[in-house]
């Protein structure tokens, strides 16, 4: 019993560390919006202060895109010690939000209802 639950722990560990990639972290960035793609830039990266307004708001028509080629790098990567979990928040089909992303994935029209200023 003592080995079975030392082999758990062991799996567990390695499930841990599994995660921690920095595709699983917060301040990972996708190097092309609207693409998938398993490349992107850490938001941490102090290249990036000037721009991270920019890159949040309108990727698209960001101005570092120079940049973020030049610094973008695969998610796969193992995480460093600035490691932040992203949470997952999962959203009922039904519900008016998910009812908007779906016709956002089916139109490419965004319902400006659900944009608000905190």
């Amino acid at each position: 019993m003592k080995f079975q639950n030392e082999r758990m722990k062991s799996v567990e560990m390695e499930k841990e560390e599994f995660e921690r990639i920095c595709f699983n972290c917060n301040q990972f960035f996708p190097a092309i919006m609207g693409e998938a793609t398993e490349f992107g830039v850490c938001l941490n990266d102090e290249a990036l202060d000037p721009f991270i307004d920019e890159l949040l708001e309108d990727r698209k028509t960001a101005s570092c895109q120079k940049l973020v080629d030049s610094i973008k790098f695969s998610g796969e990567r193992k995480a460093c010690n600035e490691f932040e979990e992203v949470e997952e928040v999962e959203i009922d089909d039904d519900s008016p939000l998910g009812l908007a992303i779906s016709r956002f994935n089916e139109t490419g029209e965004l319902d400006q209802s659900f944009l608000f200023v905190v």
